[in-house]
C-alpha cells in the first residue's frame, strides 16, 4: 500500500469518526481515545509515525462501529419492547391485572372491600340470551336492536347489553348460552317496567365495567394459594413512599409485574427489581419456582407472591416469589364456546 492511499483510506476513516453516522445511532468515542484519535490526526499532518499512526486509527475505527453496533442493536431491542409493551395494554391480562381485582373466589366479602380502586371480576356462564329490538320513536328514526345476556356469575347474575358498556375492553360481546363469560364490574344497577330490557333481565345490569367471552375460569380459581391481587403499581408505590406495607407479611400477594432489572445473585435466590411506577421493589426468586424464563428487563408477568418485608440495610421492599405465569386469563376464540384443559394447581 502506497503512502496516498493509506492517507486516502485513513482520511475516510476520520470523516466518518468526526461526523454522526446516518445508518447507525450516532455514538462518541470514549474521551481517552478521542484524545489519541486527534493526536494521530497530528501525525499524518506533520508526517511523524505515518504506518503506526495508521494501524493505530485502524483499531479506532473498529472500536468506533462496534459501539455503534451495540447502540443500534439496543435501539432495535428498545423499539421492540415498545411494541411488545403497546400490545400488551390491549390484552385481557394487563387490562385485567392494572384495573379488575380478580379472586379466587369472587363471592367472598374479604375481598370486596378491597375493590374500591378499580372494577371487581367475576365470572360464569350465559344462562339467558334475547335479541330485543325497540320500534323507532318517530319516522326519522332507525328501529334499535340489541342482545340482553343473563350471566349468573360466583357472586352474582348479571344483565348485560350487546352494547356496552366497554370501560377498557370495545369488543362487542357475542355469546350463547353456556358460553363463560368474564365480568369486570364497577357499577350496577336494576331498573323497572320502563326498562329497554326484557322483565327477567332488568336485576343487576351491569353499567360501568365490561364483559368479555373467556375459555377458562381465571387462573386464580385453581391456585393453591389464595392471594389478595393488587391492582397495577400504585399499591407498591405508597408502600415504598411511606416505608409501610400495609397487609400482613403472610397474605400472598398477586400483582402483573414489570421487572426494570435483574441483580446479582444473592446466593441461591435470583433477585429483581420490580418496577412501582417512579420507584422499584425486590422480587426475591428461590431455584424451585417454576417458569423463571418469564423474567427478564422489561419483561411483563403475574406473580404470586409473599414474605413482605421492608428491609433496613437494603433500604427496599422485598418479597419472595411464590408462583409465576404469563397468562390468568385465556380470551375466546372467535365462534362457539371452545372446551379447553384449564392450567393445573402447582
Amino acid at each position: 500500500m502506497t503512502l496516498r492511499s493509506v492517507l486516502l483510506s485513513t482520511l475516510c476513516w476520520l470523516a466518518v469518526l468526526t461526523r454522526p453516522a446516518t445508518a447507525v445511532p450516532f455514538v462518541d468515542l470514549p474521551a481517552d481515545e478521542l484524545a489519541q484519535r486527534d493526536a494521530l490526526i497530528q501525525n499524518l499532518i506533520t508526517g511523524r509515525e505515518v504506518e503506526a499512526s495508521v494501524e493505530k486509527l485502524r483499531l479506532l475505527w473498529q472500536s468506533f462501529v462496534r459501539l455503534s453496533q451495540q447502540a443500534q442493536d439496543a435501539e432495535a431491542q428498545q423499539a421492540e419492547l415498545r411494541k411488545q409493551h403497546q400490545e400488551d395494554s390491549q390484552t385481557l391480562d394487563a387490562i385485567v391485572g392494572d384495573h379488575c381485582r380478580l379472586a379466587k373466589d369472587p363471592s367472598d366479602p374479604k375481598k370486596a372491600q378491597y375493590s374500591f380502586d378499580g372494577m371487581r371480576a367475576d365470572w360464569g356462564k350465559v344462562i339467558a340470551r334475547q335479541v330485543v329490538k325497540i320500534p323507532p320513536k318517530n319516522a326519522f328514526e332507525d328501529e334499535e336492536e340489541f342482545t340482553a345476556y343473563r350471566i349468573a356469575g360466583r357472586a352474582k347474575t348479571y344483565s348485560v347489553s350487546s352494547k356496552g358498556p366497554h370501560y377498557l375492553w370495545s369488543p362487542t360481546l357475542e355469546a350463547q348460552v353456556g358460553d363463560l363469560v368474564l365480568v369486570c364490574m364497577l357499577a350496577m344497577h336494576t331498573e323497572g317496567s320502563g326498562s329497554k330490557f326484557p322483565p327477567e333481565f332488568r336485576e343487576n345490569i351491569l353499567s360501568q365495567g365490561f364483559v368479555a367471552r373467556i375459555a377458562a375460569p381465571p387462573l386464580v380459581e385453581r391456585l393453591a394459594q389464595d392471594p389478595l391481587h393488587l391492582l397495577g403499581q400504585s399499591r407498591f408505590r405508597m408502600a415504598i413512599e411511606r416505608v409501610a406495607w400495609a397487609h400482613p407479611s403472610d397474605q400472598t400477594i398477586l400483582a402483573r409485574l414489570e421487572v426494570a432489572e435483574e441483580l446479582p445473585k444473592e446466593g441461591t435466590l435470583r433477585r429483581f427489581l420490580i418496577r412501582a411506577e417512579n420507584h422499584t421493589y425486590l422480587l426475591e426468586v428461590p431455584p424451585g419456582v417454576r417458569d423463571q424464563a418469564l423474567l427478564g428487563p422489561g419483561r411483563r408477568l403475574w406473580a404470586v407472591m409473599g414474605q413482605a418485608r421492608l428491609d433496613r440495610g437494603l433500604k427496599k421492599l422485598v418479597f419472595v416469589a411464590e408462583r409465576l405465569d404469563a397468562h390468568y386469563i385465556q380470551p375466546a376464540v372467535a365462534g362457539p364456546a371452545t372446551s379447553v384443559r384449564p392450567a393445573q394447581p402447582r
